[in-house]
């Protein structure tokens, strides 16, 4: 949850996300997923940190135009990848990324290639956001609401 502009000087955000599934019978909530990050910027570039789930880090964005920038990220401990482009509108951060990485599952314990694609809207009061999101990958489409804060 991050808009384009790159930050100004040193901060951090923190976010939870509810990803939504089909119903699975059994009356769980859905998971909710913790975001935190620590960034540092100069307006047109932006360093930072970030965590989710067990995947943490490196980033730098990029301001191309302006309301309109480029994110890379490079997992650690990876491999895991990202490339994403954000674009403000307003107070609207629109938001395409893509992630691909290997990852073992379940009893197979020889990693395989796994992606992720998401197209996300955020909605800013101030330093409050707001997101709806689309997942999608092997295992279909999945909706994810979250509400962060960067300050």
């Amino acid at each position: 949850m991050q808009p384009a502009a790159p930050a100004k000087g040193f901060g951090g955000g923190v976010a939870l996300s509810a990803v939504l599934a089909v119903p699975r019978g059994d009356g769980s909530a859905p998971p909710v997923l913790p975001y935190a990050e620590v960034h540092w910027g100069d307006g047109q570039r932006e360093f930072g940190l970030a965590y989710q789930i067990a995947v943490g880090g490196v980033y730098y964005k990029e301001r191309v135009a302006k309301d309109l920038s480029l994110r890379v990220m490079v997992g650690l401990p990876g491999p895991w990848y990202e490339g994403g482009v954000f674009y403000d509108y307003e107070d609207w951060t629109f938001a395409a990324r893509y992630s691909g990485g290997y990852f073992a599952f379940g009893d197979d314990p020889e990693p395989r290639w796994i992606w992720l694609g998401v197209a996300s809207a955020t909605y800013w009061m101030d330093a409050v956001g707001l997101e709806a999101a689309l997942l999608w990958g092997e295992q279909g489409v999945l909706p994810v609401f979250g509400v962060g804060v960067r300050f």
